[in-house]
């Protein structure tokens, strides 16, 4: 998977996945951002409560709930993830960080259910990327994902919402 920034200088990442057990995947995303400078973000992404003995060892967390505080309680549970998404249709909601800031991110509501054509679980480990490149999180808002060499195939999602702009 290619992502590319929209606006601005062009951010690039490569995300790369490789399932570990049920549930759990090792991630690889390069960034090359502005500048031709690269970054490379290795993590290890769970899926709760499919692998939650795993999750302890997670640094993304991810489950599939439409409750808002799903993604509070969850990062409560797991305080050593630095990213935690609650996803359900068209809305992710995520705490990031160490101070839990949440964001949410939305796609358009095209059809009643609709989700977005990456899956909310490779956005988490975009965020998680993100911050650990020190990228602000809102330019999550400015990717554009393709596949293959480049080709733009679908708008990233909207941020609804983040804490301490």
């Amino acid at each position: 998977m290619t992502v590319a920034s929209a606006v601005g200088p062009p951010v690039t990442a490569v995300v790369t996945a490789t399932p570990e057990a049920r549930g759990v995947v090792r991630v690889r995303v390069a960034v090359r951002g502005p500048g031709a400078t690269e970054f490379v973000d290795e993590h290890v992404r769970v899926a709760v409560p499919v692998a939650s003995a795993w999750a302890r060892l997670g640094d993304v967390l991810h489950a599939e709930s439409a409750a808002p505080w799903h993604a509070a309680r969850l990062g409560a549970r797991h305080p050593g993830a630095l990213v935690v998404a609650a996803h359900h249709g068209h809305v992710c909601r995520l705490r990031v960080g160490p101070s839990g800031t949440p964001l949410v991110l939305r796609t358009a509501r095209l059809l009643r259910g609709a989700r977005p054509e990456v899956p909310w679980p490779v956005w988490a480990s975009l965020a998680h990327t993100f911050l650990a490149a020190g990228l602000p999180l809102r330019g999550l808002a400015e990717v554009r994902v393709g596949t293959g060499a480049g080709a733009v195939a679908a708008a990233g999602p909207r941020p609804g919402c983040v804490a301490g702009r």
